[in-house]
């Protein structure tokens, strides 16, 4: 049981790091299309820019770096879906 337990945790981190980093490389394609610095992103975020540099980066600290409630604010300041952060570009 404790095996399984241990497995499973690694496989919902990995999978949480995974979505981290199409996260990151989603709102930096958009940011970088719109010519946005992380500041600007900021204030139509209201989140902090540290925060915004750690969903960036996907800091390898934090196992589970993008909260929703960033991706949804994220999603709606940059004018796109929530899905459409989430989702490996083509």
């Amino acid at each position: 049981m404790a095996k399984t337990v241990a497995r499973n945790k690694r496989l919902n981190v990995r999978r949480d790091r995974e979505i981290a980093a199409i996260v990151a490389e989603n709102v930096d394609r958009l940011r970088t299309m719109r010519d946005l610095s992380l500041r600007d992103l900021s204030k139509l975020t209201g989140d902090s820019v540290a925060t915004l540099a750690r969903v960036a980066s996907v800091d390898s600290r934090d196992p589970y770096p993008t909260r929703m409630g960033v991706i949804v604010r994220l999603a709606e300041a940059l004018g796109v879906t929530v899905n459409a952060l989430l989702i490996r570009p083509k």
